[in-house]
């Protein structure tokens, strides 16, 4: 399983570093970028290997999300959320799940929608990072 991802690393041409051919324009370069981070990402998290790769993974989508990616907020929203590659936060969790929301990831809307309305179930009250949503 480990060489597939080194390989599913390998594939990829431009590293998340951001070290790309000249796109047309800035914003193409970061959603490039963005979509390179949550490649690499992917590959580390699916290979599910180590906690170093756990980490790593971690940091790729954390920069995917940083440019703009809804898919690499989720990802990084479920991970903060299981105490993936690092400490569980469930605040942040929900906070990147509403980022990836309102970037247009369907995954984060669904999962959001059912947490707040779980939520809201068991305590008789909104929570209050549910309100804005």
């Amino acid at each position: 399983m480990r060489t597939w991802a080194a390989a599913m690393a390998a594939i990829v041409l431009v590293s998340c570093a951001g070290h790309a051919r000249k796109p047309d324009s800035a914003e193409s370069a970061a959603k490039a970028q963005a979509d390179v981070c949550l490649a690499e990402g992917r590959a580390l998290y699916d290979a599910l290997e180590s906690e170093q790769d756990m980490v790593k993974a971690r940091s790729l989508f954390e920069k995917s999300c940083d440019l703009g990616s809804g898919a690499g907020c989720f990802y990084l929203a479920v991970m903060w959320e299981r105490g993936q590659g690092g400490l569980e936060n469930q605040d942040l969790s929900m906070q990147l799940l509403l980022r990836a929301c309102h970037l247009g990831e369907g995954q984060a809307c669904t999962l959001l929608a059912t947490r707040c309305k779980m939520q809201e179930l068991e305590s008789n009250q909104s929570d209050p990072q549910c309100l804005p949503w």
